[in-house]
């Protein structure tokens, strides 16, 4: 990940990111080792009460939708 030029690479491709999805995958990077709850995640979305990103799965967990 590169945050200068906001570009984020995978086996050598680039891989495409809106700038949520950016913005959401530097705060996880930058908590790295972290547990992070639900409403803490959440609160990075632009409307918590219609996540985007972040879903609930009912009695799974949680996933992430990009």
């Amino acid at each position: 990940m590169d945050f200068r030029r906001t570009e984020v690479h995978r086996a050598g491709q680039r891989v495409e990111l809106s700038a949520k999805e950016f913005r959401l995958l530097r705060y996880l990077i930058s908590r790295r080792g972290e547990t992070l709850g639900r409403n803490e995640l959440l609160d990075e979305e632009e409307n918590p009460r219609r996540p985007q990103h972040i879903l609930t799965i009912h009695g799974l967990g949680y996933k992430f939708a990009g």
